[in-house]
């Protein structure tokens, strides 16, 4: 398992040009957006007072007079990110694509990224929208519940106590839910690049892949997530002992948000090929023990 970890780096930083494609993409996508956003503020709200009091800090009250005084914004701004969040999909699923056809292929070159992003499209699509389905519909049957009924819940405990740590243990349940879907997900697509399975076959092998190898896949995706927190750590820790007091320092955070932003790529792609090495091994494994 540390094996794959390793070698899940090494695969990461070595397709440094892919990471910087997708850096790219979503750095246009990104700004295009928030040009169009940006547009429709000043048309709608121009140099409001009430806006700039939004640069401090978050702030209900003007949130509230933004809805009552600008609420053809508002309405086409909520109306607008449902449209927005399925661009961001589709354009997940293509660059997800080109990354696992990379990550397979052991080719970082912008041909097979580019390749890959457009061939598997259709049935990375199929797989990611099952899973968005399953996070939903797993999502409401665990917060729905609780949540709507939280009042009685409350009553019914000796003290709010009690509810806090029953909200942390469903919450902790949650995450480990969330992270075998992952996992599901991550194995599902590389063994459809393996083996050229139909989609639901290639759900039934991921997942009986990921059972099978829970703990070693947890245990993986943990290290992962250790290393993304202490790195962001550290950058908090950098942002709350300088601050960004002047033009200089907002130019070096801005930058160092950046390489952030980059890194955190290239954390994905690791956490992905240390997946597929697990698989490999495994898989490897099993024919010797055939043979």
């Amino acid at each position: 398992m540390f094996s794959a970890f390793l070698q899940g780096w090494k695969t990461g930083f070595r397709t440094w040009r892919v990471g910087l494609i997708v850096y790219l993409l979503q750095f246009l996508l990104a700004l295009i957006l928030g040009m169009l956003v940006y547009s429709e503020l000043q048309n709608s709200i121009g140099n409001s007072l009430e806006l700039k009091k939004l640069l401090l800090d978050y702030d209900h009250t003007v949130i509230t007079d933004l809805k009552n005084s600008h609420g053809d914004f508002m309405r086409i701004f909520t109306g607008g990110l449902p449209w927005l969040i399925l661009i961001w999909f589709l354009f997940s699923i293509f660059i997800t694509g080109g990354i696992f056809f990379t990550i397979e292929k052991k080719e970082p070159t912008w041909d097979i990224f580019w390749a890959g992003g457009a061939r598997y499209f259709y049935p990375f699509f199929k797989i990611g929208l099952f899973f968005l389905l399953l996070i939903g519909i797993i999502s409401a049957l665990i917060w729905a519940p609780l949540i709507s009924n939280w009042e009685s819940f409350v009553r019914r405990l000796p003290s709010e106590r009690e509810f806090i740590f029953i909200l942390i243990g469903v919450f902790m349940v949650y995450i480990l839910l969330l992270l075998f879907l992952f996992a599901w997900t991550t194995a599902s697509k590389f063994f459809y690049l393996k083996r050229n399975l139909t989609i639901w076959s290639t759900l039934k092998t991921g997942f009986h892949f990921v059972r099978k190898n829970f703990l070693s896949v947890e245990a993986l995706l943990l290290l992962f997530g250790i290393v993304q927190f202490a790195v962001m750590a550290i950058y908090w820790l950098l942002e709350g002992s300088s601050g960004m007091v002047s033009s200089v320092l907002i130019f070096v955070f801005f930058i160092i948000q950046q390489l952030l932003i980059f890194f955190r790529i290239i954390w994905r792609i690791s956490t992905y090929a240390a997946i597929n090495e697990l698989i490999e091994w495994r898989d490897n494994w099993y024919r010797e023990l055939i043979d």
